[in-house]
This record gives C-alpha cells, sequence and structure tokens, in this order.
C-alpha cells in the first residue's frame, strides 16, 4: 500500500498519514514530496514510471542508490525526518540555509525564523548584536528579508533593522495575517531606535525624515523584494508609533527568489 511505503521512507508522517487505502489529501502531499525531493515531478495525484519504480525499490530495501536531487531537497528530508508530516516550520526556529531551502522548495510556507534585533552591553562599554526575537511569516518573505537586511547593513553600517511585528498583532492589512508584511524600525548602533536619535554637532543623521536617505533606503527595499509603506512619515489604522511597513512584491517573485 502507497500509504505503508510512505511511511517506511519518513516513519515520523505516521502521526498523520494514515494507512487506510484512501488516497485522500495528505497521501497527495506526501507523494508530491517525495516525488520533488528526488527529481521525479511535482505532481502528488499523478503515479509515473519513475516514481512507481522507485515505491518498489523502496518496499524490497533497494532504495540506498537514490539521491536527493540537491542540498536544499537534503535539508527538507532532514526537517520531515525531526518535525514530521510533511514538515512543521512553524513550530521549529530555522536557521538561515534552512529558510533558504524552504524558500526555494515551498515559498509560501509559514515558518519561524529568530531575527536580529537585541542589543546588550558587554564589561568594556561596548555594544553587540544577539539574536532577538522569534518571528513567524512565509518562506520567500523571511529569505528575502535577511537579503535586505544585509543590503541595509552594508550601506548604512551604522544602523540596523528590527522587526517589531509580522503574522502577529491588529493589521488592516491582510498580508500580515498571511506572513507577506513586516513592521520593523530602524536603531542606530547604540540600540536606540531613530525617532530617539538627537543631532549632535551634525554628526548624527535622523535616517526617518531626511529626503535623501528615505528615498535610498525605500530603494534598497524594492530591489529586495518589497513594497515599502514610510510610517515614519504616514500615518495608518492601528499604527503604535514610527516604523517602516513592507509587503513582499508578488510582481517579481519569479525574478528575484
Amino acid at each position: 500500500m502507497l500509504q505503508d511505503l510512505l511511511l517506511k521512507w519518513v516513519p515520523d508522517f505516521k502521526d498523520n498519514l494514515k494507512v487506510n487505502g484512501i488516497y485522500e489529501r495528505k497521501t497527495q502531499v506526501a507523494l508530491e514530496y517525495f516525488k520533488k525531493l528526488y527529481g521525479f515531478g511535482k505532481d502528488g495525484s499523478v503515479m509515473d514510471a519513475k516514481t512507481s519504480q522507485a515505491l518498489v525499490d523502496l518496499k524490497l530495501d533497494n532504495f540506498k542508490d537514490y539521491e536527493l536531487i540537491n542540498d536544499n531537497a537534503k535539508i527538507i528530508y532532514d526537517l520531515m525526518k525531526k518535525t514530521g508530516f510533511p514538515y512543521n516550520s512553524r513550530n521549529i526556529v530555522l536557521e538561515d540555509e534552512q529558510i533558504k531551502a524552504v524558500a526555494d522548495f515551498d515559498p509560501h510556507r509559514l515558518i519561524s525564523c529568530q531575527t536580529y534585533g537585541m542589543e546588550i552591553q558587554d564589561k568594556i562599554n561596548k555594544y553587540r548584536w544577539v539574536p532577538g526575537e522569534v518571528y513567524e511569516m512565509q518562506a520567500l518573505t523571511a529569505k528575502r528579508f535577511f537579503q535586505m537586511h544585509k543590503d541595509f547593513e552594508e550601506n548604512f553600517p551604522d544602523y540596523h533593522l528590527t522587526i517589531t511585528s509580522t503574522t502577529e498583532g491588529s493589521h488592516i492589512d491582510p498580508n500580515h495575517r498571511d506572513g507577506k508584511a513586516i513592521d520593523f524600525i530602524y536603531v542606530n548602533a547604540k540600540g536606540h531606535p531613530v525617532e530617539d536619535i538627537k543631532y549632535k554637532d551634525g554628526k548624527e543623521i535622523s535616517l526617518y525624515n531626511e529626503n535623501l536617505y528615505i528615498k535610498y533606503l525605500e530603494l534598497i527595499i524594492y530591489r529586495n523584494g518589497f513594497i515599502p509603506l514610510n510610517e515614519y512619515i504616514y500615518n495608518s489604522p492601528h499604527k503604535t508609533g514610527p516604523h517602516m511597513h513592507i509587503d513582499f512584491n508578488d510582481e517579481i517573485k519569479k525574478k528575484k527568489n
């Protein structure tokens, strides 16, 4: 029976994949993952010759010569073995390589990832960045955000981005609920939000009210696959303070995955 073979492939499917002989949705999804990870195809409702032979070899314990299609597939397979069917990436915090793998394999899956943002002071009066809170968003949204964060820090090394909200809270934009929108703030090298930054001898730059800097910041957002709404300047319903809101730009997803 197909379900028995899929359970032999990933035993941790057992809590969700029932052996009942019915070709239901969960069976289709499991078969879809089996096919995609080995490069047999993407449709879990079609049993092609390559997939059929692989399942026969799995049944006969001749499956050891089959190789996962690439490194991303290996990461996904390890996640399935760790978290169950097909893999529950909302219950564990994914690392950078796992985020990239899931984004390439299953871009709209909601995941949990740890963001930057907690600033602590050490014994010699210096500051360093440590992992911040865990936020939920779609995998491709997370991948793009971390690319944007790197782009931002390369251009503004004295400032950082700190996420304040993704799927949680009260938002009028449905993209928040779907994991395709992010609110964040800019903080300086000492962890102070930019609305608290003051000019001192002309050395401190206020990122949110200088037109030249805002235009460049928005350019960074656009080129990393998002559409900005600058709520440092503009108001919106449920706004709780100055921040930048960004939406996943679906128009360029095929070009910029």
